[in-house]
């Protein structure tokens, strides 16, 4: 569910594979020798630890192939495997899980199949991992208490580690490709972004539907509709009305996504002159050249000459 913004970093192990476990898919299994030579050799992996004797390590091609595809790197490590890697300065975002209960656990690892030797070494270690926030304080950003379903506890995690901006405020001049940047983002990335339909007293362009570009209003209907406070910004660009209302944040930011807003530059100065949208991530769009922008305008065969000049002039 989460696919867009998060990747697993496959680590390498030399324990051997268990029942249903895959080979690259899983984990990249590894003898003893091949992961000693490999670690002694250096610069290979970016933690690793021995555990229980056996070596586990997550390299920087494992890294490489997640931030490759622009989504943040999940590493899922052992309490004893996170405390080395923090201790060793391993830059990262520490996120402790904790089961909901000490009795949850040891069905779960009696239902694996755990021997009774086994089972109390995994039960004595877990009581020592609980109080991991209190021996290495400052070292997990979250402590999460493991949700009523896997779905619940991952939708916890992926907030926790790449948090999305309440606000996107994607800015430039007209006709430099606002909108079909944005196209890209909601295309790609539907779970992370929704787009907030502003209000406009412009004409349709040509292809341009109501409640899905713009909702097209009157002068008079969106003056009134400003005075009664029922915009969170506003402005008044080349003759008219431009704002986002109320109404069309709370349609994205109910979905749990960020509110991504389209903006001229004049709208988002009089954003940032007014103290700016609460958690707001402002980005700017430029042109390759006047020229190049110009081209695009009369290339959209929608304004006048006077219009055209007016534009460009801002």
């Amino acid at each position: 569910e989460h696919t867009t913004r998060l990747g697993l970093a496959v680590r390498h192990t030399s324990r051997a594979r268990a029942d249903g476990e895959e080979d690259g898919v899983h984990y990249h299994f590894a003898s003893k020798a091949e992961l000693e030579e490999a670690i002694a050799a250096g610069r290979q992996f970016v933690e690793y630890a021995c555990v229980d004797g056996e070596y586990y390590a997550t390299s920087h091609a494992a890294v490489a192939a997640v931030t490759a595809a622009r989504k943040a790197c999940v590493l899922t490590l052992d309490a004893q495997t996170a405390e080395l890697a923090a201790a060793g300065g391993f830059d990262a975002t520490f996120v402790l899980l904790l089961p909901p209960s000490p009795e949850a656990l040891e069905t779960r690892l009696r239902a694996a199949g755990l021997r009774n030797d086994d089972l109390a070494a995994q039960l004595a270690r877990a009581a020592h991992e609980v109080d991991l926030p209190e021996r290495l304080p400052g070292v997990f950003a979250h402590v999460i208490a493991e949700g009523s379903s896997p779905a619940e506890t991952a939708a916890l995690i992926a907030d926790a580690i790449a948090p999305r901006a309440a606000f996107v405020v994607i800015c430039g001049p007209s006709g430099v490709g606002k909108g079909t940047l944005i196209g890209k983002l909601l295309q790609d990335f539907p779970d992370d972004f929704g787009f907030c339909v502003s209000h406009t007293t412009r004409a349709p362009r040509p292809g341009e539907v109501d409640g899905v570009h713009y909702h097209f209003a009157s002068k008079a209907a969106m003056a009134e509709a400003i005075e009664r406070g029922e915009f969170v910004e506003h402005a008044l660009v080349h003759g008219n009305y431009y704002g986002t209302s109320k109404a069309a944040v709370e349609n994205v930011t109910r979905l749990g996504k960020s509110c991504i807003l389209d903006l001229d530059v004049q709208g988002a100065r009089a954003i940032k002159a007014a103290g700016g949208l609460d958690g707001a991530t402002f980005i700017f769009v430029a042109p390759p050249s006047l020229d190049e922008l110009e081209a695009r305008l009369r290339g959209r065969k929608t304004e006048s000459e006077e219009k055209m000049a007016l534009r460009l002039a801002n």
